[in-house]
């Protein structure tokens, strides 16, 4: 993550989750741990907002999005099958929506406003002989602190 350029990025995510009405952190499975860890997160600059991390929850949302919407996915395959239907609401009700994927070829981009592409452990570490159970949840969970890390700088600048 430190290799990466993403601060520009960050910081517009940071002025989007302040400015909008309704948020969502949205993961389904083991990627539901990152959703909930930001939404925890930002309680501490007293932003509330909520995590959707289930497929009733998904197709409820699908029925209440409107343009006051940011959606933040954290989907390390970017799957279709779980995401497409819902991306294809949101833009066609003009919700905002961040992808943050593993999957550089994914096509749920397409629908998306911001996507940010992490590093996979499993590319990175393949030839290495380490511990397997370094998941690349554990890179979306850490990105989730890095996105609340430069809300809260937002936050602390915007009061000054």
């Amino acid at each position: 993550l430190a290799n990466l350029n993403l601060d520009d990025k960050l910081k517009e995510l940071s002025e989007l989750i302040d400015k909008y009405q309704y948020v969502k952190a949205l993961g389904i499975g083991n990627s539901s741990f990152c959703a909930n860890q930001l939404v925890y997160s930002l309680y501490s600059y007293d932003k509330f907002f909520d995590a959707v991390t289930d497929d009733v929850q998904f197709s409820y949302l699908k029925n209440c999005l409107n343009e006051n919407y940011l959606l933040i996915i954290f989907s390390v395959s970017g799957s279709p099958t779980t995401y497409l239907e819902l991306l294809k609401e949101a833009k066609k009700k003009n919700a905002y929506v961040v992808l943050i994927t593993m999957n550089n070829e994914t096509q749920l981009a397409k629908y998306s406003n911001m996507t940010f592409y992490l590093p996979s452990t499993i590319s990175y570490l393949q030839d290495k002989k380490i511990l397997k159970q370094f998941d690349n949840r554990t890179t979306l969970h850490f990105f989730s602190e890095v996105i609340s890390y430069y809300y809260g700088f937002y936050i602390e600048n915007k009061k000054a």
